[in-house]
């Protein structure tokens, strides 16, 4: 009777499995995205800090080993690096780091290095400027520094830009150019650090949809997407979000084409990886 009982609960468990359809999830995606040459080194952040930036990146030069691939590739030529230095001094150097971060005295030996222990950024720079000329062979970190800058090529610019930064933290001296080369990178620039900037709900709502309008604009309907979907903005136009979207082309595509090409944009990168 027990064999009877188990026989009969296997059967109706395999009718129950049979019955149910098999479940394909599907997500939206296939946004247009134009490429951006300067992604790979410049992309969409949710904070300005330039300072903190500076620090977790200070080892970039020493990059392009087997165990390190170079990064920043576009941003080591010199005229991109023109380029980029004369759209941050039109957005303000002073909206990207403060002059008492400039001036503050690294004290955290274990994060900072040895190097640039009990030293500011401005006795830094002031100091990479110094040795430009130094011609010592050794691994002294501003020596090393010069040497991977003229391995790049990119060494006379580089000495430029850290001349008029001294000069503006300093002096309150700085020289600018009648001329920006990339206004697609100032326009992108610009509206994220006014985003940054700004505290009041009321006008995050409407810098967020002016940048969600100009994103779409531009062929960069993935970042558009991911700006009012992915970023903390998104809070501020919850109740415009379905008729934003409806704005943009997109398709329904399987889950794993998603997957594959949920990081695809080139400005504004997807944050979540739980689906949208």
């Amino acid at each position: 009777m027990r064999q009877k009982y188990i026989y009969i609960i296997l059967v109706g468990l395999f009718l129950i499995a049979c019955s149910i359809k098999q479940i394909h999830r599907t997500y939206i995606g296939n946004w247009f995205e134009k490429s951006l040459d300067f992604s790979e080194s410049i992309m969409f952040h949710d904070d300005n800090n330039l300072f903190d930036f500076i620090l977790e990146y200070k080892f970039i030069g020493s990059g392009g080993s087997d165990f390190r691939p170079k990064e920043f590739i576009w941003l080591r030529n010199s005229n991109n690096l023109f380029d980029f230095f004369e759209i941050t001094k039109k957005i303000g150097l002073q909206r990207l780091m403060s002059k008492e971060q400039y001036n503050r005295i690294l004290v955290e030996e274990d994060y900072w290095g040895n190097d640039w222990k009990d030293k500011s950024l401005n006795m830094i720079v002031d100091s990479l400027i110094l040795t430009y000329n130094s011609k010592k062979d050794s691994g002294y970190y501003y020596t090393d520094f010069w040497k991977r800058r003229c391995s790049e090529q990119n060494d006379k610019i580089v000495l430029q830009i850290l001349k008029q930064t001294d000069s503006f933290y300093n002096l309150d001296k700085i020289q600018f150019s009648d001329k920006i080369n990339r206004n697609d990178l100032y326009e992108l620039m610009l509206y994220n650090v006014e985003l940054n900037e700004t505290k009041d709900s009321l006008e995050l709502r409407y810098l967020t949809i002016n940048y969600f309008d100009y994103l779409k604009s531009n062929g960069l309907e993935h970042s558009s997407y991911n700006l009012i979907h992915e970023t903390y903005l998104n809070r501020y136009v919850l109740d415009k979000r379905d008729s934003l979207l409806r704005t943009l082309n997109y398709d329904t595509i399987p889950e794993q084409k998603y997957w594959d090409t949920r990081n695809n944009a080139s400005w504004i990168k997807t944050y979540m990886d739980n689906g949208p």
